[in-house]
């Protein structure tokens, strides 16, 4: 009944809306046999698949110890059954090393823009250096995820080679250590 005597179809009510956000990590990089450990998140029960290289498929964070690349659709849901999905991709290199390229092309048009090592196996990166042909270090970082941008101080750097320096530890306790140039094409 309304305020005023009549009848109405209309009522009111508390609605709660469940709802999962499925999240299965960001796409990562790692070395052939290196254990990996994943953390989904955004329910309350999961199930990651295929089951492949995964110690337990039905946890929020499974180890993974891949032979070769591999992709991961996790799917989440909560009491009431609401699943989302997402998806994690991983790149397996051989390793633990460390792979630096030979040139880049820093002009914004979203390929090769950062110079950057890619460190399968190695949990500690001491240090990615540049230096110029001066010997000046014009770029550091112990972020793999990081690169330089062909910039120094804001100025863009002239095109040219360029001398790189990079040591790390990898999962197993062993130092890598590795140098080379690299050529800054505009």
């Amino acid at each position: 009944m309304s305020n005023e005597g009549c009848h109405s179809d209309t009522v009111s009510g508390l609605v709660i809306i469940d709802r999962t956000y499925a999240f299965a990590g960001n796409d990562t990089v790692v070395a052939i046999g290196q254990p990996l450990q994943l953390n989904g998140s955004g329910g309350t029960f999961y199930k990651w698949e295929p089951e492949t290289g995964l110690n337990d498929n039905s946890i929020a964070d499974p180890i993974a110890v891949l032979q070769q690349d591999a992709s991961y659709v996790l799917t989440v849901s909560d009491d009431a059954g609401c699943p989302t999905s997402d998806t994690i991709y991983i790149k397996a290199y051989k390793g633990p090393a460390i792979y630096v390229p030979s040139a880049f092309t820093p002009n914004n048009d979203g390929r090769n823009d950062l110079f950057r090592c890619i460190a399968p196996g190695i949990s500690t990166l001491y240090f990615f250096n540049v230096y110029n042909r001066y010997g000046q270090l014009i770029y550091t970082s112990n972020n793999s995820r990081a690169g330089w941008d062909g910039n120094y101080n804001g100025k863009p750097q002239p095109m040219g080679t360029y001398v790189w320096m990079v040591k790390g530890l990898d999962y197993k306790g062993n130092i890598h250590f590795e140098k080379g140039t690299v050529t800054l094409i505009r």
